[in-house]
């Protein structure tokens, strides 16, 4: 693929259509340039690298000329930045921390990038960054790579560091997108951890804060007679009520909770303990990532 190809395909596997993306152009004079990223591929790139080491912000901006940390909304995908490091050893390193296939891989002409696109984008980007330092400390790469803002290496253009390499694209697939319970599943845990916020989703991505409380809940043990189990599963449901969701959308995952439970609860009586939880949830340790 030529240079504009790459950017094309990179762009489909990391951004929506209509998103504004910052190309920022490093080596003598900084500058940036801010495209929709189905334009991002224009022919002016290739002019600017015979001068310039050419970079790409990684999250979407809120608008033309942010390229600040405040001027990120969300983030669609997670990555990570191994500096002098091959191939083969990245993918062993994947493989061995038992994390789902990434979304795109770079060869940046002295190491390699690795994006997972989620299936939802994140708007707490607090968390975003947790989940960031969460993964480099897992794969032990570049440990800066947590700002909002970051900008990477952009792909089909030459790095200009001794030696001249190319930048190009390894493997890359747009349909593949990660869901970040599979990721949050093999992190290691470090501090600080912060819990959910929901207050950061729209709400057009309830359905993701229903998936991760899900998540959550199926490492709770469940309730057993004579074995405390009104507070197992009172602490179960306040659980459902400090992810912020309500009534109706925690009572599916509650139900699935249920199953598990020796013997099952009846839903009036499952209903009973989350309007109970609901009104005590503010003493309940909040779910964390």
């Amino acid at each position: 693929m030529n240079s504009l190809d790459q950017v094309r395909l990179f762009a489909k596997c990391l951004f929506e259509p209509r998103d504004i993306v910052e190309i920022r152009c490093l080596r003598g004079k900084a500058q940036s340039l801010f495209e929709k990223a189905h334009s991002l591929a224009h022919p002016r790139l290739n002019r600017l690298n015979a001068r310039h080491d050419m970079y790409v912000g990684a999250n979407p901006r809120k608008d033309y000329g942010a390229r600040s940390n405040d001027g990120v909304e969300m983030a669609r995908c997670l990555f990570v930045d191994w500096d002098n490091t091959s191939l083969l050893v990245a993918a062993r390193v994947t493989d061995e921390a038992e994390l789902p296939l990434p979304t795109c891989v770079i060869w940046t002409g002295g190491g390699v990038h690795c994006y997972w696109r989620l299936q939802h984008p994140l708007y707490d980007m607090d968390l975003w960054r947790q989940l960031q330092r969460q993964l480099i400390h897992s794969l032990g790469t570049d440990r800066c790579i947590h700002d909002p803002s970051r900008v990477m290496r952009l792909p089909g253009f030459f790095n200009h560091k001794p030696g001249r390499t190319p930048s190009r694209i390894v493997y890359a697939n747009p349909d593949w997108k990660v869901d970040i319970n599979e990721i949050v599943a093999v992190l290691p845990k470090i501090e600080p951890v912060h819990a959910v916020n929901p207050n950061y989703l729209p709400p057009t991505d309830r359905s993701f804060l229903q998936r991760r409380a899900a998540a959550y809940l199926r490492r709770v043990p469940a309730a057993v007679s004579g074995q405390h189990g009104h507070n197992a599963t009172f602490r179960a449901a306040a659980i459902l009520c400090r992810f912020g969701l309500s009534e109706e959308e925690a009572m599916p995952i509650l139900n699935e909770y249920n199953e598990r439970c020796i013997p099952p609860w009846e839903e009036k009586d499952l209903r009973r303990k989350y309007r109970e939880a609901s009104k005590h949830a503010h003493l309940t340790r909040s779910p964390a990532i």
